[in-house]
């Protein structure tokens, strides 16, 4: 099962819910791999992976880098399913 969510620190706060949910991550066209800026897409490396990874499981602190947490009501959203959608 892949999930999508609206950033990268949506996906790291734990607990966030996906905006969207397929079992065919091609349904969803989006994993970790890229940073969206502003005029261009920028690959991430693999440490930068796991540590998006570690935040969204409590076990590495939240980098000063990243914008600010998102509140809880941007983050408990009412996720679609891509598999039993219409």
């Amino acid at each position: 099962m892949y999930g999508a969510w609206r950033s990268r620190e949506h996906s790291s706060v734990t607990g966030s819910d996906p905006i969207y949910t397929s079992v065919n991550v091609h349904a969803l066209a989006w994993q970790l791999v890229y940073f969206a800026e502003l005029s261009r897409l920028r690959p991430i490396t693999r440490m930068e992976g796991r540590t998006y990874e570690g935040v969204r499981a409590g076990a590495i602190r939240w980098s000063p880098t990243m914008r600010a947490m998102p509140p809880a009501s941007e983050t408990a959203v009412a996720t679609r399913d891509f598999d039993t959608a219409n």
